[in-house]
């Protein structure tokens, strides 16, 4: 039940970070450090229950950021 644009940025978040549906569902907009270009998994939505800091590619940086932009928030 989401839309395309929203599609699109799970997909490129997926396919460069290697997150799970569940892990990208429960990302948070405070999740993201686009300075530091990492994201931070939360313990409580990981599947190994770890909280885990990941680099984010520079294509996801940009698709994040660009969302976040137009939308306002992720989701």
């Amino acid at each position: 039940g989401i839309d395309g644009p929203t599609r699109g940025v799970v997909y490129v978040i997926a396919a460069y970070t290697g997150l799970r549906r569940g892990e990208i569902g429960g990302l948070r907009e405070s999740d993201f450090d686009f300075e530091e270009g990492t994201v931070t998994v939360r313990a409580a939505v990981s599947k190994n229950r770890r909280e885990a800091v990941l680099p984010l590619h520079a294509t996801v940086r940009q698709v994040v950021s660009d969302f976040i932009a137009e939308r306002g928030a992720l989701g």
